[in-house]
């Protein structure tokens, strides 16, 4: 009884506090997994949007590439 912090009884936590503290966090952490997998997904959707535009980007700059290098092997010969 003497390793007893001297505040008293009521400064100790029961079963039931550590319950209500492990159920409180459950929570939170489902709270958490759930926004964590919406901003997942929104980013997921983010990059699949860029990824596309920045390949039909590629693919017009090698279209006129090769369309400006035909014309100038055209012009040379």
């Amino acid at each position: 009884m003497e390793h007893l912090p001297p505040a008293g009884w009521s400064h100790l936590a029961t079963k039931d506090d550590v319950a209500l503290s492990a159920a409180m966090l459950r929570t939170e952490m489902a709270e958490l997994r759930t926004e964590l997998k919406t901003d997942m997904a929104a980013l997921r959707t983010d990059m699949h949007k860029d990824f596309r535009n920045q390949t039909w980007k590629m693919i017009a700059a090698m279209g006129s590439i090769q369309a400006f290098a035909l014309t100038f092997l055209k012009m040379t010969s």
